[in-house]
């Protein structure tokens, strides 16, 4: 896949530096950003990543204001600001981060309850939870950080009721339920974790 990134990287990036006047070509333009940032990031080209992040998320923004209810528009910006608070995490830069976790958490809340059926947006809803959740375990913020992790936690488990026969659901919520387990241990509530981790031996 790194080859595969490399080879087309180039391409994508070409197409996000391009501008237009007419919708469906803007929001070609936010895609090829987003994409361009996804594959640095994959990459490991962290600076390069953020800076095609922050293009994609300011193209989206200037969509919305066009098409303000638009499911792929709002979805693409979050998923610009999910990653963007990941890069700022990864350079400590904690308050930032938790400002744009904190962001995109209100805006996936938005899109879930606006389209409860769609999976793949109560999933990217756990992630930027559990991200955020991480990040203030980090900091010391115990209390949230397993608050947090209840909350994918719930998330995660609706997903495998939804397909209880998806494997790759079920892995996902035996992590984030180990997630809370630790935090659990962490504030000292121990028979409660005690209980997650036999539960997940399961």
């Amino acid at each position: 896949q790194k080859k595969f990134f490399e080879s087309v990287v180039a391409d994508y990036e070409s197409i996000a530096g391009e501008t237009a006047d007419d919708l469906e070509s803007r929001k070609s333009i936010a895609c090829a950003a987003y994409r361009t940032a996804y594959m640095h990031w994959r990459l490991g080209r962290p600076e390069a990543a953020r800076r095609q992040f922050d293009r994609a998320g300011e193209l989206y923004k200037g969509l919305l204001e066009a098409e303000t209810n638009s499911l792929e528009i709002r979805q693409g910006l979050a998923r610009c600001l999910h990653y963007d608070a990941a890069l700022h995490a990864d350079r400590g830069e904690p308050v930032e981060a938790d400002r744009l976790y904190r962001q995109v958490i209100a805006l996936r809340e938005e899109l879930t309850l606006a389209y409860p059926d769609r999976l793949d947006l109560k999933e990217e809803l756990s992630r930027s939870i559990q991200n955020l959740g991480i990040q203030r375990g980090q900091i010391g913020g115990y209390a949230e950080a397993r608050d947090m992790a209840r909350r994918a936690v719930a998330l995660e488990r609706e997903l495998v009721e939804a397909r209880p026969n998806d494997l790759f659901y079920r892995l996902a919520l035996g992590r984030t339920s180990l997630n809370l387990a630790n935090d659990l241990a962490d504030l000292g509530e121990l028979e409660e974790a005690e209980a997650i981790y036999l539960d997940s031996l399961n």
